[in-house]
């Protein structure tokens, strides 16, 4: 006799039993056959329930009960063809299609595979870790931008770790730099606007431009700065260097000019 628990048992085909065990041997056969006509349809291999209710000969009560069960297992089929989540017309997944999902941000990343919850869940529990906040999804107290003007204004204040050449200028009024490796007469300014000045010269006059700053290199104020004055006998002595707000340099207050040190001149260009 046929198995009818893959039919998956409705009451009605139970309270046929009994008749059916009574049928002869074709009967039997003929519910056989109905069987395998609705595995295939469960299966999507057969998707017409009309061919299985036309074999199901004269007997009305069978033959309309079948077909009610065949029929109700068709449009289920379709129902769910019709409501999966890829929509085979446009090949998108849409928001109804996905439905809601609810991420537990306390869930710990374990790798890089997951179900779409999982996925959501750690990447939820990562935001929530870097923005140091209750839940991922609260304000952070700092934001990207104001990282980004942050590091503007500082990259602005302060200084960097490199600066700008060393520039020769012209001298003047017999001056000339001193012979062998010693450093040779040039300027610089760092980031933080002062003006930096190195050198050893001789052989120069006195109380005349030794050379001058270009604009963007030149004190507001005078300013006055002591430096060492060589003489023949091989002694030193100090002497007085100007620096004006037009930007000469002068050497003042010396009987030889041997050498004069420039090294260690600082000061805050202003104009």
């Amino acid at each position: 006799m046929a198995d009818l628990q893959k039919l998956k048992g409705t009451d009605t085909l139970r309270q046929m039993w009994p008749k059916v065990n009574a049928n002869d041997e074709a009967l039997n056969k003929e519910l056989a056959d109905i069987l395998i006509r609705l595995n295939n349809i469960l299966s999507n291999q057969d998707s017409n329930p009309e061919v299985v209710d036309a074999r199901l000969g004269a007997d009305g009560v069978i033959r309309a009960t079948l077909g009610i069960f065949i029929r109700e297992i068709h449009a289920a089929l379709l129902e769910i063809e019709a409501t999966a989540i890829l929509n085979t017309e446009s090949d998108v997944i849409t928001d109804v299609l996905i439905g809601n999902r609810i991420v537990d941000q306390a869930e710990v990343p374990t790798g890089n595979v997951g179900t779409l919850t999982q996925q959501f869940s750690w990447i939820a529990n990562r935001l929530k870790a870097i923005i140091g906040k209750t839940n991922w999804y609260d304000n952070p107290a700092i934001t990207l931008e104001s990282i980004n003007t942050t590091i503007s204004n500082l990259t602005n204040t302060y200084a960097k770790k490199v600066q700008e050449v060393w520039i020769k200028p012209t001298l003047l009024s017999g001056w000339t730099n001193f012979e062998y490796d010693f450093a040779k007469t040039a300027y610089m300014k760092d980031e933080l606007g002062f003006v930096h000045v190195k050198g050893l010269i001789k052989s120069g006059l006195t109380n005349t431009p030794v050379f001058i700053f270009p604009s963007g290199y030149r004190p507001i104020e005078r300013n006055v700065f002591i430096a060492i004055n060589g003489e023949s006998s091989g002694g030193v002595r100090q002497c007085r260097i100007d620096i004006f707000p037009d930007g000469s340099v002068l050497i003042l207050n010396i009987t030889e000019n041997v050498f004069v040190n420039l090294n260690g001149i600082i000061f805050r260009a202003e104009q």
